[in-house]
């Protein structure tokens, strides 16, 4: 008993994805998503996926141009105001996109050409040193506050309000 002391006991690795499932599940539904759409076990969600992304139409301009627009918006709304730091946060938002959504829906998006070896690992890397020096704790609570905000999620519940304006750094607060 006394050789356990101190030791750390990893959780089970599949014991993790039930849980971040779990929690995806969790939080999907309290953003309103109907349950027919929310998925079961990690097996429903790839069923999930593989059927909408066949239902999915290829990207038009309209979805080019959405795309782009979301990119150009993620340093203003990080408060950047230098060139120098929008254009480095907007690179590493298209890499990541990138590397998450494949170099063949990328590359019909226009997203600037990219290598993409080794961004999800740097990125995750980079998430846990975040995490261990902060707390855990802040980290779950970051990310719970990031959804609810994008959701727009207040005490009157979502307000489904749209911007009046699409420039996102000429919009009014929601």
């Amino acid at each position: 008993m006394s050789e356990d002391r101190g030791k750390k006991h990893p959780i089970p690795h599949e014991t993790i994805r039930e849980i971040r499932n779990g929690s995806i599940r969790n939080t999907t539904h309290v953003l309103g998503v109907p349950d027919d759409l929310l998925f079961r076990d990690e097996d429903g969600a790839r069923r999930l996926y593989r059927v909408a992304h066949l239902c999915e139409p290829p990207p038009d301009g309209d979805s080019i141009s959405l795309a782009h627009s979301v990119f150009k918006a993620i340093p203003v709304m990080a408060g950047l105001e230098s060139d120098a730091e929008k254009k480095v946060l907007a690179r590493y938002a298209y890499r990541l996109s990138r590397a998450l959504i494949g170099n063949k829906l990328a590359d019909e998006l226009e997203y600037p050409k990219f290598m993409t070896f080794g961004t999800l690992p740097y990125y995750r890397t980079k998430e846990i040193l975040r995490r261990r020096l902060s707390g855990r704790n802040a980290f779950v609570q970051d990310s719970f506050s990031q959804i609810f905000d994008s959701a727009q999620y207040d005490s009157d519940g979502i307000s489904y309000k749209m911007p009046d304006h699409v420039r996102a750094a000429q919009q009014s607060p929601w």
